[in-house]
């Protein structure tokens, strides 16, 4: 407004009001380029926090796979949707990963030598921590777990197009539930989606 106002009073383009002008726009931009990239960093780490609050363990392991296992939007979305359906009331993402009963134990419901391999690792209480890097490793077959699925298997789950393909191949694969309960999960999948994406 500065730099205009002195074009119209004359003011040629190399006199030393102009350049100050000039410098004192690039200043101000630069300026308002910052504050917004800090309001944006802030408004992040404050969506977060809501999230950690309202669903402390589904935003702790979708941040897990996002963050420490680089695993894509998609594929958490699906993931969670299929851990909504074995431990957090289907239509939630309040996961209950404490779970132990004698229909399975944790947020996959790990049941037999899988649930007897979790424990071995990680004790009778395993943490959302816990749970999610033997369910990696599971997926993987690192660290001396037994893996549960095929590669073709695996590279389905990991390069789905959807959440909802996502949640149906891992239900298929690695959850191996009954068919009837595969095609719910692509809808938990969505809501996962657009809770922790959009």
């Amino acid at each position: 407004m500065v730099v205009n106002g002195l074009y119209i009073l004359g003011y040629e383009e190399n006199h030393p009001a102009m350049a100050l002008a000039i410098n004192d726009l690039e200043m101000a931009t630069a300026n308002v380029a910052y504050y917004q990239e800090e309001l944006n960093k802030w408004e992040e780490i404050h969506k977060w926090e809501v999230r950690k609050a309202e669903y402390p363990a589904a935003t702790e392991a979708w941040l897990i796979m996002s963050e420490e296992f680089g695993w894509s939007d998609t594929v958490c979305a699906g993931i969670i949707g299929n851990l909504m359906a074995e431990c957090g009331g289907c239509w939630t993402q309040d996961l209950d990963w404490q779970i132990n009963t004698k229909h399975g134990m944790g947020m996959v419901q790990w049941i037999g030598g899988r649930r007897n391999q979790l424990v071995a690792l990680y004790g009778e209480n395993p943490t959302v921590r816990d749970q999610m890097m033997f369910m990696r490793d599971e997926l993987y077959g690192l660290n001396g777990v037994t893996k549960q699925v095929t590669e073709s298997q695996l590279n389905e789950i990991m390069n789905a197009s959807s959440p909802e393909e996502c949640a149906y191949a891992f239900a298929s694969y690695y959850e191996r539930c009954a068919s009837q309960h595969r095609a719910p999960r692509k809808g938990y999948a969505r809501t996962a989606y657009e809770y922790f994406v959009d």
